[in-house]
């Protein structure tokens, strides 16, 4: 039950990758602020699930509470399997963060977006 750290990569064009790799059951990632991007945001999420579901969290400030971040139809980025998915808010911050899972859960998420 770690927070592992974003890596964010810098695409040209003003678009950036955000990668938090080696998640594993229970983990979170770092929150990354997202204020300068607002267009066209995806996130893929892949790996080896072992029974974990990971959701990509959104919230506004730094003191408000994380809630599920959604796709265009208002679902919640809420996964047990590999998904891509466009990501509809326009928020301050980003993370995604793994519920249940075993010793075999090891996930990638990587958001892209670009300003």
């Amino acid at each position: 039950m770690a927070e592992r750290a974003a890596v964010i990569a810098n695409l040209g064009g003003g678009t950036v990758r955000i990668t938090w790799a080696g998640l594993l059951a229970g983990d979170s990632g770092e929150s990354v602020n997202m204020g300068n991007f607002g267009l066209n945001r995806s996130v893929h999420l892949y790996g080896t699930w072992g029974g974990a579901t990971a959701v990509l969290q959104a919230r506004g400030n730094a003191s408000a509470a994380w809630q599920s971040a959604t796709d265009p139809q208002g679902n919640a980025i809420s996964k047990g399997a590999e998904a891509l998915e466009e990501i509809e808010e326009s928020t301050g911050s980003l993370r995604p963060a793994l519920t249940g899972g075993d010793e075999t859960t090891a996930l990638t998420c990587v958001v892209e977006a670009r300003r």
